[in-house]
């Protein structure tokens, strides 16, 4: 599989972001990804083979870096990262595009802004919420484990943070070179309106693909989607939070959700 078409794009607030294109002048309606928080479109989609399993297929397949990760603009200030903002970053690569109907798949993060953008946009005709649960209903600046990630990334010294789920994070920003200031920002701007994703869960009323590793801690109480979203399919992979995506069912079954 060739390597991806790169660009560009402009938001609407000006920010720019990083743009990855496989099969750019296929027709019909492109899957686009979104990945989770930290990681990038090479992290998350690429090197897991899941975009080239999709491009395979035929469909034009459209990633990009969200901003203040991977090769996208950063910033300081948590304003510019709340979570309705970035459904709109999707919503207007859509539009960019000139996609009359696309389906989507967020990873983690990617998740909790794929749920609002379902919801916001009426284009979206499937999609796939993956390594996402729990933190959908929750202020993760709340939460006993999530919460000291902004500290964590801000810390001179990594030695010193002593919440091993903190601590992975950290672990997980130095190992992809990122921006953790930027991203320690931009954890705190997606909480501000956090309350957005639960609100739009109930409202799906679309074919819905929940996937997650069976030892991802994130996945816990995967009830609370299946018992709400009225036509989804749960599927485990193997791994956890940071593995998952490396387990070659799970681009296989991405391929057949989208597919359907």
């Amino acid at each position: 599989m060739s390597d991806p078409d790169r660009s560009a794009f402009v938001c609407s607030d000006g920010a720019t972001l990083a743009v990855f294109v496989w099969n750019a002048t296929a027709a019909g309606p492109p899957i686009i990804l979104h990945h989770g928080y930290i990681a990038n479109t090479e992290w998350n989609w690429i090197a897991p083979g899941i975009s080239a399993a999709l491009a395979a297929t035929g469909r034009r397949i459209v990633a990009f870096d969200a901003r203040s990760h991977g090769a996208s603009e950063t910033f300081l200030d948590p304003a510019r990262t709340y979570r309705m903002r970035m459904a709109r970053d999707v919503i207007e690569i859509a539009d960019h595009f000139g996609a009359k109907a696309y389906d989507l798949a967020g990873y983690s993060m990617g998740g909790f802004v794929a749920v609002v953008t379902a919801v916001e946009d009426p284009r979206v005709r499937r999609l796939a919420l993956c390594g996402s649960c729990e933190q959908l209903f929750a202020d993760q600046l709340r939460d006993p484990n999530l919460g000291g990630v902004p500290a964590a990334l801000r810390a001179d010294d990594p030695q010193t943070i002593s919440n091993p789920v903190a601590k992975a994070f950290r672990r997980l920003a130095d190992s992809v070179g990122a921006d953790r200031l930027a991203l320690a920002a931009c954890n705190e701007g997606f909480n501000t309106d956090w309350y957005l994703s639960g609100e739009a869960v109930p409202k799906l009323r679309i074919p819905t693909l929940v996937i997650g590793g069976r030892d991802d801690f994130i996945m816990v109480g995967v009830e609370r989607l299946t018992d709400v979203i009225p036509d989804n399919r749960l599927v485990w992979t193997e791994g956890d939070h940071l593995t998952a995506l490396n387990d070659p069912k799970f681009a296989e079954e991405l391929v057949a959700f989208f597919a359907g």
